[in-house]
C-alpha cells in the first residue's frame, strides 16, 4: 500500500485549464473510485467493550452513513453484529463479553 491509500486517491488530480485533459482526469478519478470505493479511508475504532447482550452505541466519527465495517481484533470467541448505524454512531452486540476493535467506512 502507498500513500494514496491514505488520502483515498491512487494519484493526484492537478487541474490545468485544459478541458480535455482535466476531463480526463476526472474520468480517470471516476473509475478508480468505482474499484476502489468503499475500501479507502474510514475509521479504525479500537478497544471496544461488549457486554453480553447489551447494545452498544459508538461514535465512529465519520460524519456520514457507513456502508461498511469489519472487524479487525476480538480477544473472545464471541459473534459480533450490527444492531443499527447511522451518520453518528454504530450500534454493535454480542453474544459474550469481549473487547474488539473494527474498522469503519
Amino acid at each position: 500500500m502507498g500513500w494514496w491509500f491514505l488520502t483515498g486517491s491512487p494519484f493526484v488530480v492537478t487541474l490545468t485549464g485544459q478541458t480535455q485533459l482535466d476531463r480526463i482526469q476526472a474520468n480517470i478519478t471516476k473509475a478508480f473510485n468505482s474499484v476502489i470505493g468503499p475500501f479507502i479511508g474510514g475509521n479504525i475504532l479500537p478497544g471496544i467493550t461488549l457486554t453480553a447482550n447489551t447494545p452498544l452505541a459508538i461514535n465512529h466519527g465519520l460524519g456520514r452513513q457507513p456502508v461498511i465495517w469489519t472487524l479487525t481484533d476480538n480477544n473472545a470467541a464471541a459473534i459480533i453484529y450490527r444492531t443499527k448505524w447511522d451518520q453518528n454512531t454504530i450500534t454493535l452486540e454480542a453474544n459474550g463479553n469481549c473487547v474488539i476493535s473494527i474498522w469503519i467506512n
